[in-house]
């Protein structure tokens, strides 16, 4: 089964000048999670209202979009199978969440 592993992130690292780093700063804001790739949009549980960021991993090719009421489309946001990416959240939207679909 494809899976894509979540992990919610309030704040980042400080390299040794102070400067913020992508580095998420642990524990996770919250337990990591993951979620099923199938051939539907799915839509993840309701980030925290604390989350800025979030780390994105998948083990098989996917798309994925984050939004209020997100839908994974296969024109955009692909992953390839292994990546990891880290994603930053507008500041102030809340119920934000992210949606997933297999792709090729």
């Amino acid at each position: 089964m494809a899976t894509l592993y979540i992990t919610e992130v309030d704040e980042v690292g400080l390299d040794a000048n102070g400067q913020p780093i992508m580095a998420p700063v642990d524990p996770s804001l919250v337990p990591p999670y993951s979620m099923a790739i199938t051939g539907a949009s799915t839509q993840s549980q309701v980030f925290s209202n604390r989350t800025r960021y979030v780390e994105l991993h998948c083990d098989a090719i996917c798309s994925f979009a984050i939004d209020v009421n997100p839908t994974a489309v296969v024109t955009a946001g692909r992953l390839g199978s292994g990546e990891r990416v880290f994603r930053s959240l507008r500041r102030g939207v809340r119920s934000l969440r992210v949606a997933v679909i297999s792709n090729t």
